[in-house]
C-alpha cells in the first residue's frame, strides 16, 4: 500500500460493492497512490477506516463512491477560536471523530479522536505546530465517511487584534443559488480528449462548484458525433445530450459555442473562413441542426471562436465575412427558437493590438445590434509579475470599458462576457502561455480577476482545467458569495501605508447588505501577512461587519465604530487577492449617493483619499 512516489499502483485499498464490515487500519501506510481507499457502491456498508497514515495519493486519499457506507455525512465545523484553537464542529450523535495533520487534505499523522454529544457535536484543539489538519467520523454502524481538510485559519486573521470567532463558509450547489455571473469553459469528459487539454468537469462538479453558466466549444474535438458534411447528417454523443438536459433542468445558463469544430467544413481558403457560399451553407445547416436539436435546453449561441487569429487559416475570419456570417446565422437562429440569445466576438488575447483593432471594428459595425451578448478573451495568465504583461495588466479595466462604451454608442444592450480566464499552473503548462505560477498564486489572480469583472459589469467565465484545490476552493466561494449581487458606485476612503496598487470594488444585495471587496494589485505571493487599513464608509451606519477570507474560506465579525455618521473599521488586513468586507442592518445618513454599475477603483497611496471618483 506504500512504497516508491506513484509506483503505477491505481488504489491502495479497494472495497468493493456488497463488502461489509470491513476494518482498514489502525496503523497501515497507504500513500502515493492514485486514491488511497476507495469504498464503492450502495451496497458497502459498515466499512471501518480508523488510524492510519494515509497520504501524497494523487486523486484523493478516501473516496467513497455512489452512496458507500450508507452516504454517511462528513463532519462540519462550526467555529475556531482564535485564542486557544478550540474546534467546534458537529456530526452524528455518538459518532467518533478523527483528526489528522500533514500537508492540505492528507491524513499522515494521526492526532486525536472526539466523541459526539447527544447533538451530534464535538471539539478539539488544535495540533500545536499543524498548519492544516483532516478530519472524518465514523458512526455506530462502523461507516466512515470521506475526509474534510480545515487551515489553521488564526494565520490569516482578518484584523489586528481580533478575537472573534472563526466560521467556515457554506455553500450551496448551482441550483439554488441566485445568479452569480461566474461560469466555466468545459468539454465533458471523454477517454480519447487530450491529456494537455484537461478541461473536463462532469455535470456534478459545475452543479457543486455553483456556477450558474457553462459554455460549450461545441464538437472542439470531433467527439460528440458521426457527421457526413455533404449530406448534413449529424449524430450526437448520447451521454453528451444527458449532460447538457442534467445543466438545463438545474437552470444552468448554457452558451454553445460554435469553434473551430467546422474545419471540417468546406475547402475554405488560406486568406479566411467563410468566402465561398458552400461553406458558409454547410455552417448554417450544422447551426440549424444544434439549434432545433438544444432549442428547449441551450438558449444562448457564440457564433464562432477567436475568428481574429490570422495566422490560423482554419480559424480566421476576415472581419467583413465575420460580420455577413453573423447576420446569416442570427437569422436564421432566431427563426428556429425566438428565445434564443446570440453572442458574437470571441476574440482571442486582447493584449494584441490586433485583437482589440478586430473587436473594436466588429463593435463599430451595424450588426452588433443584432446580438445579446459580446465576448472576448482577455487574460491567459496576465500578472504584474512578468514584464510583457504589467502595462496591460493595469490597463485592462480600462480597455473593457473602452469596449463597452464602443458598444453601447452603436446600439448594443446586452451582456459583456469575459471568456477563457485561466492563470496556469505547473500541471496546466503550455509551451504558447510558458508564465506558470502556484496554485495559491493563481487563485489570487482567478480572485482578482473575477471580482473586477463583476464590479464593471462584465460576466467572469473561467477555463474549467484541472484545477489546483486552492483554485477550485476559491472559485467555489466566490460563486456562493457573489449569488444575487448588483454592481454600485459607493463612497468609500481607504487610509493604508502601502507603496503600492490598491484595488476594491463594491456590490449590494435584495437583504440591503453591503459588499466592498479590496486588495492590494501587485505580484501575487504565496504567503502576504497582509497591510493594516482603515476604511471608511460615509453615510452608512452598519450594525455587523464580517470579514470574509475567500482563499482559506471562513469568515469573522469584525470590530468596528460608527462615528460621524459613518462606519469605520480600522486594523483590517488588507491581502493581495480579494478580502471581502460585508455591511449588515444598514442605515443611511443624509445625502447617502450610490449608484448601480461601476463602482472598481484603482489608487496608490499611501495618501488617503475618497476614492469614489477615481477609477481602475
Amino acid at each position: 500500500m506504500g512504497g516508491k512516489p506513484w509506483d503505477n499502483q491505481e488504489l491502495g485499498v479497494w472495497v468493493e460493492d456488497g463488502v461489509m464490515g470491513t476494518i482498514i487500519g489502525p496503523n497501515n501506510v497507504i500513500a502515493y497512490n492514485d486514491i488511497g481507499v476507495k469504498i464503492c457502491g450502495l451496497r458497502a456498508i459498515h466499512n471501518t477506516v480508523t488510524q492510519n497514515a494515509i497520504y501524497r495519493n494523487r486523486e484523493a486519499n478516501i473516496v467513497l463512491e455512489d452512496s458507500a457506507n450508507g452516504g454517511v455525512t462528513p463532519p462540519q465545523v462550526v467555529s475556531m477560536s482564535p485564542l486557544d484553537g478550540e474546534v467546534i464542529g458537529v456530526a452524528c450523535a455518538a459518532c467518533t471523530v478523527e483528526v489528522y495533520s500533514g500537508e492540505e487534505g492528507d491524513l499522515e499523522v494521526y492526532q486525536t479522536s472526539a466523541i459526539c454529544d447527544i447533538t451530534g457535536e464535538f471539539s478539539f484543539i488544535w495540533p500545536a505546530g499543524a498548519k492544516s489538519v483532516t478530519m472524518f467520523v465514523t458512526d455506530t454502524l462502523g461507516n466512515s465517511s470521506q475526509p474534510v481538510p480545515l487551515y489553521d485559519f488564526r494565520k490569516y486573521v482578518l484584523q489586528k487584534e481580533l478575537t472573534s470567532l472563526y466560521q467556515p463558509l457554506r455553500s450551496k450547489p448551482a441550483g439554488k443559488l441566485q445568479n452569480n455571473r461566474i461560469g466555466v469553459q468545459i468539454e465533458f469528459p471523454h477517454p480519447e480528449l487530450p491529456v494537455y487539454e484537461d478541461a473536463r468537469m462532469p455535470v456534478e462538479d459545475i452543479l457543486q462548484m455553483g456556477f450558474r453558466s457553462v459554455r460549450l466549444e461545441l464538437d472542439k474535438y470531433g467527439l460528440w458525433w458521426d457527421v457526413d458534411w455533404e449530406s448534413s447528417n449529424y449524430s450526437l454523443d448520447p451521454e453528451a445530450d444527458l449532460a447538457i438536459t442534467a445543466l438545463a433542468q438545474s437552470n444552468v445558463h448554457i452558451i454553445g459555442s460554435f469553434g473551430v469544430q467546422a474545419d471540417y467544413i468546406g475547402k475554405h481558403s488560406d486568406f479566411g473562413r467563410f468566402r465561398k457560399r458552400k461553406e458558409i451553407q454547410q455552417f448554417l445547416n450544422y447551426v440549424s441542426f444544434y439549434v432545433n436539436h438544444f432549442k428547449q435546453r441551450i438558449s444562448w449561441w457564440e457564433i464562432w471562436n477567436e475568428p481574429d487569429i490570422a495566422h490560423l487559416p482554419d480559424w480566421y475570419v476576415q472581419l467583413p465575412d465575420y460580420i455577413n456570417l453573423i447576420e446569416k446565422a442570427v437569422l436564421l437562429i432566431k427563426s428556429i427558437d425566438p428565445e434564443a440569445k446570440v453572442v458574437i466576438g470571441a476574440v482571442s488575447f486582447l493584449i494584441h493590438p490586433e485583437a482589440r483593432e478586430y473587436l473594436r471594428g466588429l463593435l463599430e459595425s451595424e450588426v452588433v445590434q443584432l446580438a445579446d451578448g459580446i465576448s472576448w478573451h482577455p487574460m491567459y495568465g496576465t500578472s504584474p509579475a512578468y514584464d510583457f504583461h504589467r502595462s496591460y495588466y493595469y490597463k485592462y479595466p480600462s480597455v473593457a470599458r473602452d469596449f463597452m462604451l464602443i458598444a453601447r454608442a452603436h446600439g448594443f444592450n446586452g451582456e459583456y462576457i469575459a471568456d477563457e480566464l485561466n492563470w496556469r499552473v505547473k500541471a496546466t503548462f503550455r509551451e504558447e502561455e510558458p508564465w506558470i505560477y502556484s496554485g495559491t498564486q493563481a487563485a489570487k489572480y482567478y480572485a482578482r480577476s473575477i471580482v473586477m469583472h463583476l464590479g464593471i459589469g462584465v460576466t467572469a467565465e473561467v477555463f474549467g482545467w484541472e484545477w489546483h484545490s486552492s483554485i477550485r476552493e476559491t472559485i467555489h466561494y466566490l460563486c456562493n458569495i457573489m449569488a444575487g449581487y448588483e454592481a454600485i458606485d459607493m463612497p468609500v476612503e481607504v487610509e493604508i501605508d502601502y507603496g503600492g496598487p490598491v484595488a476594491y470594488c463594491s456590490f449590494r444585495y435584495s437583504s440591503g447588505d453591503r459588499l466592498l471587496a479590496i486588495w492590494t494589485d501587485g505580484i501575487a505571493q504565496d504567503e502576504d501577512p497582509g497591510v493594516p487599513a482603515t476604511i471608511r464608509f460615509p453615510g452608512l451606519m452598519a450594525t455587523t461587519v464580517t470579514g470574509i477570507d475567500i482563499l482559506h474560506g471562513f469568515q469573522q465579525e469584525l470590530d468596528f465604530q460608527v462615528e460621524g455618521g459613518a462606519t469605520v473599521v480600522q486594523g483590517v488586513l488588507v491581502r493581495d487577492y480579494p478580502t471581502l468586507i460585508r455591511l449588515s442592518g444598514l442605515t443611511f445618513g443624509p445625502g447617502y449617493l450610490e449608484t448601480v454599475g461601476d463602482g472598481c477603483l484603482l489608487y496608490t497611496s499611501p495618501s488617503p483619499r475618497d476614492l469614489s471618483t477615481s477609477r481602475m
